[in-house]
């Protein structure tokens, strides 16, 4: 077994909280803004989440939980842990009006029980109001608590409607 495989229970779910740059969306902002032929608007991006890691299988990790802020909604992470300082994950936020989809990467230590993460996640699109959102360079942070598979994570940024 290498590394990569060795790490799931410290670091997997850390990483879930990158991809939670889902959260970054704006529902109450994007829903109806995108209009064709008009320059997209930029909105910000701001908000907290807390995840519960729902499935474990070797290096890849899947979370579920609730995005507060710009954007409100359930968001689902699945994170692939790349090596022991440096995780990715993908997500989809649903929300009113549609959906957003994207993905980041994070470094993270470990002190203790607690993995602390820092990193960036982008939009590369959506569903429904948020068809055409974009972003890059939304910046996420948190700490997962590893005993109880839990993950907490604020963004900050922006990003396009």
């Amino acid at each position: 077994m290498n590394n990569k495989h060795k790490l799931p229970l410290l670091a997997g779910p850390a990483a879930l909280a990158l991809a939670c740059a889902g959260l970054a969306g704006g529902s109450s902002y994007a829903a109806g803004t995108h209009v064709q032929g008009f320059e997209a608007k930029v909105v910000p991006v701001q908000g907290s989440a807390t995840l519960r890691v729902t499935q474990e299988t070797g290096s890849i990790h899947q979370a579920e939980g609730i995005a507060h802020g710009t954007l409100g909604g359930t968001l689902h992470l699945t994170v692939d842990i790349e090596t022991a300082s440096r995780m990715k994950a993908s997500f989809t936020d649903r929300l009113h009006g549609g959906t957003l989809s994207g993905s980041g990467s994070a470094k993270y230590t470990i002190s203790g029980t607690v993995l602390h993460f820092v990193g960036t996640t982008g939009v590369s699109g959506g569903t429904g109001a948020y068809a055409h959102a974009s972003g890059s360079g939304i910046r996420i942070e948190g700490s997962l608590d590893r005993l109880k598979k839990t993950l907490t994570m604020t963004i900050h940024g922006s990003m396009k409607v």
